[in-house]
C-alpha cells in the first residue's frame, strides 16, 4: 500500500510538472508578469511623476524629474544643468522648452541641445523602460511563444523573447523573470541577429506606485565585454490625479 501511494505521488507530481510546462508559453508568462507588476491592470491609464537619478560610469550624476501620462503620451521633465533649470514638454506632438521658467530662445535651445526629436526620444525612453512589462502590450509587440529556462546574474529565470514589427523597431529583447513570482529580474536587447551586440540591464529592488510594482534600480552594461555604463535609480514615484 505504501509503495502504491509513493508511486501515485510520483506520477501525480510528474503530471503536474508536465501540465505546468504545457502552460509555459510566451503570452501566458507575460500575463503572469503583468499580474505581478500591475495587479489592478490600470497602469497604462495613469499619470505619474518619476524622479530619476542617473549615475554615469565616470562618476557624474544627474537628477531628472519626469511627468508621464501613459494614456495620452503627454510628457514633461525638468533638471538642473549648470545652474539653470531646463524643462521640456511634449503634448500632441508639439514641443516646448523653458529655461528658468521662461520660453527658451533659439540660442538657449542650441546651447542646451534642445530639439523636439530629442524630447520625444527622452519621452519614449522614460515611458518604455519605466513602464515595463506593461509596455509589452503595445501594438507591434511580438511575444515569442517559446519560453526558455535560463540563468541570469546567478538566478534561475524564465527567458521571454520579444521582437517588434519592423515599423516599430528592430531590436531583439529578452526579459528575465523570476520563475515563481514572475517579477522582472532584468532584461537585455541586441542590435544584431546573432545577439552579440547590445546591452544588459540588471534590476534591483522595487518601488510601489499605487498598487503597481516598478523596479527601483537599473544597472546598464554594454555587450560584448560587459562594460559598465551607469545606473538609473528611481528616487521617488507618485501618481498624479487627473
Amino acid at each position: 500500500m505504501i509503495r502504491f501511494l509513493t508511486l501515485f505521488a510520483v506520477l501525480l507530481a510528474a503530471n503536474a510538472t508536465a501540465m505546468a510546462q504545457e502552460d509555459l508559453n510566451g503570452p501566458v508568462v507575460l500575463q503572469r508578469a503583468l499580474a505581478y507588476h500591475d495587479p489592478q491592470g490600470n497602469f497604462m491609464q495613469q499619470r505619474m511623476q518619476l524622479t530619476l537619478q542617473t549615475g554615469y560610469a565616470d562618476g557624474r550624476t544627474r537628477v531628472r524629474t519626469s511627468r508621464v501620462d501613459f494614456a495620452t503620451t503627454e510628457y514633461s521633465d525638468w533638471l538642473e544643468v549648470d545652474g539653470a533649470r531646463v524643462a521640456q514638454m511634449v503634448n500632441q506632438g508639439e514641443c516646448q522648452f523653458q529655461i528658468n521658467g521662461h520660453s527658451a530662445t533659439d540660442e538657449e535651445k542650441e546651447e542646451h541641445n534642445l530639439t523636439c526629436d530629442r524630447a520625444k526620444t527622452t519621452r519614449d525612453y522614460v515611458s518604455y523602460l519605466w513602464g515595463l512589462p506593461m509596455k509589452l502590450q503595445d501594438p507591434g509587440t511580438i511575444v515569442d511563444p517559446v519560453v526558455k529556462h535560463a540563468q541570469f546574474e546567478g538566478h534561475d529565470v524564465l527567458d521571454l523573447r520579444v521582437t517588434y514589427d519592423p515599423e516599430v523597431g528592430t531590436d531583439i529583447w529578452h526579459f528575465y523573470l523570476d520563475p515563481n513570482t514572475y517579477a522582472m529580474r532584468g532584461y537585455a536587447f541586441y542590435k544584431d541577429a546573432a545577439e552579440a551586440h547590445g546591452e544588459i540591464i540588471v534590476l534591483n529592488d522595487e518601488i510601489a506606485v499605487g498598487r503597481a510594482r516598478v523596479p527601483k534600480e537599473r544597472s546598464w552594461y554594454e555587450m560584448p565585454g560587459r562594460k559598465f555604463l551607469g545606473t538609473d535609480t528611481l528616487l521617488e514615484a507618485k501618481l498624479i490625479p487627473r
